[in-house]
Formats: structure tokens, C-alpha cells, sequence
């Protein structure tokens, strides 16, 4: 299979090449056969347009990067489109909406896949677990050198919880803490620490086994379970729970033997089922299966719906993130433009709901931008479009329009209207918009 590889980190292109597949790496490195920069909105004909002449590719993989996903043009890509989306625990709700413009997503984290499967857009979506890297993460005989060992990053700002327990931890156990390489210094530890930023099974756990160290992990959702087993694979300790983690610290110190047997079952474990190879006999196996033509074909019929789905990933960022002016215009800029066509293509097929649907992505990034009376007027120019008045879909679509517009008079501090727009909500949906019974509180 020709595989174009997109991002700023490859980690599994030697796993593809050693599997047999021709790759041809895209990103701002250096070591990239194309070279490109993430700087700014990179339309996908232009990354493809500079493949080499001898390499056509079948697939566009993209690796999660972390970073906002600034590939334009997916929608219309002619050859199927994969991406692995790693850190949904950080960047979850931009990335379920970003999911949309993919034929095939793979999910790191197990809890996020029901969200990244919602929606109309009938695209794969799997569970793919973090893994070993083959070629770094192994056992080696060295000598012991820490009782308890930690790598990792230690900022309060972004991970205060890990900073404080650490802290209380180095108190009351022998705890080296360090960041950057962490192979040698695994394999020089009786006990690997780790702590995860917000219940993910991270890179962290799998590097832990693959090194062959005993692991004492935070207890996580997102599948852990299934991946590995409490006091078979590994050890685990309920979040935060000091008391606790200092004791499982202490009784693994104090029993060599097992501690050594659950070490050894964790990296069997590991390299058995979890290393960049199996990852990518999975990623290739999806996509095998899969009838090429088909999913581009359905994706383009469905552009204007996606184009859609792409405002709104550029809404949640410009609202929900803090980035730099320069990042928060190019985010406004490509939505309003995508979300322009979206609206205009539905509407010229008198394709009401689609259009609804449309209109309220579009009030809300107007909205987040600050230009209040332009939202207001779009979203009540689409409430007024005559539907069935039995259709609840539109009567649920037009009391979000109207919710909305409640929101941005109250911004706008004009509180009359943003009274008469919820009451407007609540004739479209009173379920949702019903006034609170005050009755028996007579203070509210």
C-alpha cells in the first residue's frame, strides 16, 4: 500500500515501511519528503500535488499532532483519508467535529469514541489504543539505580495534580523524578510511577511495559481494563489517593519476587499485543477492507455537510481554546468561509433543515467573534423560513436559533429582547425551554 504520512511526528513509520508499505512522509521536519508548514491552512491538493512523480498514493494518513487540525480541503480529497487522533482527552470536543471530515478515525482514547461516531456522516470510527515503539522502547540489563522513578513532564500550570503529588510523594518514598529520556532510566528502576493528565491511558504505560519495568499506574477509564490487568500487568492506585499509592510503593519494594513476575507479565503483555506493529496491522486492515471508491464518492456527496462540521471544529477553537489573535483570525476566516458555503448550498436546495443546521454554527462563530447584530440577523432570517409545523427537528433547530439569539442580546445587555427570543425558544420547544417553578421558593 502507498501511504502518505501527515504530521509533525511519525511514530509509526518504520512499522509501515518494516510491514511492507511504500510511505511517503509530509510535515515541517527537515527529514520529510515533503515539506510543508502547519503555520497556516494547508489545502490538501497542494500536499499532494508535491507527492514524487513515482509514488501514487492510495491513503492519506494523518497523525494527531496536537495541534489544530489545519488540513483544508478534506471533503473533496480524492484518495480515502485516515486519521489517528491521539490526544483526546485534551482537544476532544474540536476533534469529534474534525472526525467528521475523515473517512476512517482511529481513537486513542476508548471513552471518546461514542462521541466522535455521533452526527450524520456514516465514517469509520475504531477504538486504537497508544502502543510500544519497537525500535526504542526494550529491556536492557543495567544496574538498579532508583527505587522509584518518574519521566515525565512537571508543569503546575498544566498538571497541577501530578505536580502535587509528586511533591507529597518525594516526602514519604525514594522518588527520582526527571523528563526527557526515559528508556535507560526505566530499565535502572524497581518501580516505574506514572500519573495521567486527564484519565488517559498514555504513551507513558506502554513505554513502561515495553521497557520491561514494573508499572505503578493511576486508575483510568478509556479502556485500561481491557488492556491491561490490576496486579497481573501492572499495579494500579485510585487517583489521588496518596495513602494508598505510598502503601502499593512499599509492599512492591518489599516483595522482589512478585514484583518481578508482574513485570515480566506486563512487558510479555505488551510486546505481545501492543506495539506500533500490531497498530498498524489494524490501521492497514481497516483500510483494506474498505471499498476506496465508495467512501470518497459518499464523502463528497456529503461536502456541504462536512464543510459544515469543519466551521464548527473552527468555532470550538476560536471559543473554547486560548490561542495567539493570529491563530484565532485564520480559525474565523476558514469558518466563516466554509460555513458561508455550507449555508448557501442547502439553501439553494431548499434544503430547510440541513439549512437550520447551517445557521446555527454560523450565529454561534459570529457570536464568538463579537459581531452580535450580524448573528442576530442571520439566525432570525433562518427562523423565519417556513417548515412543516410538525417537523420536530426544525422546531428544535429553531428554538436553538432562538436560544442563540437570546445569548447574543444578552451580550449585547439588551435583556428585553434576549427575553422575547427565549420566549420565541420556548414556543419551539417548551420541553427544553420551560420556566423554572419559582412557586415554592419565593426568594428567586
Amino acid at each position: 500500500m502507498n501511504i502518505f504520512l501527515l504530521g509533525t511526528t511519525h511514530r509509526l513509520l518504520q512499522a509501515l515501511q518494516e510491514a511492507g508499505h511504500h510511505v511517503v512522509t509530509c510535515g515541517p521536519g527537515e527529514e520529510c519528503d515533503v515539506q510543508i508548514s502547519y503555520d497556516s491552512l494547508v489545502p490538501v491538493t497542494d500536499i499532494l500535488d508535491q507527492a514524487p512523480a513515482c509514488f501514487t498514493p492510495d491513503v492519506l494518513l494523518f497523525m494527531d499532532n496536537s495541534k489544530p487540525l489545519l488540513l483544508s480541503g478534506l471533503e473533496d480529497c480524492p484518495i480515502p483519508t485516515v486519521w489517528y487522533a491521539v490526544d483526546n482527552h485534551l482537544h476532544g470536543p474540536w476533534q469529534s467535529d474534525g472526525a467528521k471530515l475523515f473517512d476512517v478515525v482511529f481513537v486513542a482514547q476508548k471513552d471518546f469514541v461514542t462521541d466522535f461516531r455521533e452526527g450524520p456522516v456514516a465514517n469509520r470510527v475504531a477504538w486504537l489504543p497508544l502502543f510500544c515503539k519497537s525500535n526504542k522502547d526494550t529491556r536492557l540489563a543495567l544496574e538498579t539505580q532508583h527505587e522509584v522513578a518518574f519521566v515525565g513532564s512537571i508543569d503546575p500550570k498544566k498538571n497541577p495534580d501530578r505536580t502535587a503529588l509528586l511533591e507529597r510523594l518525594s516526602k514519604r518514598i525514594p522518588l527520582h523524578c526527571t523528563t526527557g529520556e526515559y528508556v535507560s532510566v526505566f530499565n535502572q528502576s524497581k518501580i516505574v510511577l506514572n500519573q495521567s493528565v486527564k484519565s488517559d491511558v498514555n504513551y507513558r504505560t506502554f513505554e513502561a511495559l515495553g521497557c520491561g519495568s514494573f508499572l505503578i499506574t493511576e486508575k483510568v477509564g478509556n479502556g485500561q481494563a481491557e488492556l491491561f490487568t490490576d496486579r497481573v500487568h501492572l499495579a494500579l492506585y485510585e487517583s489521588g489517593n496518596i495513602d494508598q499509592l505510598v502503601e502499593t510503593v512499599q509492599y512492591y519494594l518489599d516483595h522482589d519476587e512478585e514484583r518481578e513476575t508482574i513485570a515480566w507479565q506486563g512487558w510479555q503483555e505488551a510486546i505481545g499485543k501492543h506495539t506500533d506493529a500490531h497498530r498498524v496491522q489494524t490501521i492497514t486492515d481497516i483500510i483494506a477492507a474498505g471499498d476506496p471508491g465508495q467512501a470518497v464518492t459518499k464523502r463528497k456527496k456529503s461536502r456541504a455537510v462536512l464543510q459544515r462540521y469543519a466551521a464548527k471544529m473552527y468555532t470550538t477553537l476560536l471559543f473554547q481554546y486560548d490561542y495567539e489573535d493570529a491563530a484565532k483570525r485564520l480559525f474565523y476566516t476558514c469558518g466563516t468561509q466554509l460555513i458561508q458555503n455550507a449555508f448557501n448550498h442547502h439553501a439553494a436546495e431548499q434544503n430547510i433543515p440541513e439549512a437550520l443546521r447551517d445557521a446555527v454554527v454560523y450565529g454561534e462563530l459570529l457570536i464568538t467573534n463579537g459581531s452580535l447584530r450580524e448573528a442576530v440577523h442571520l439566525m432570525q432570517q433562518a427562523a423565519s423560513c417556513t417548515t412543516d409545523p410538525e417537523s420536530q427537528e426544525c422546531n428544535r433547530l429553531k428554538a436553538d436559533l432562538f436560544e442563540r439569539i437570546g445569548f447574543a442580546h444578552s451580550l449585547a445587555k439588551n435583556a428585553d429582547a434576549a427575553k422575547a427570543a427565549l420566549n420565541e425558544a420556548a414556543k419551539y420547544n417548551p420541553e427544553k425551554h420551560a420556566p423554572e417553578d419559582t412557586s415554592q421558593n419565593p426568594e428567586q
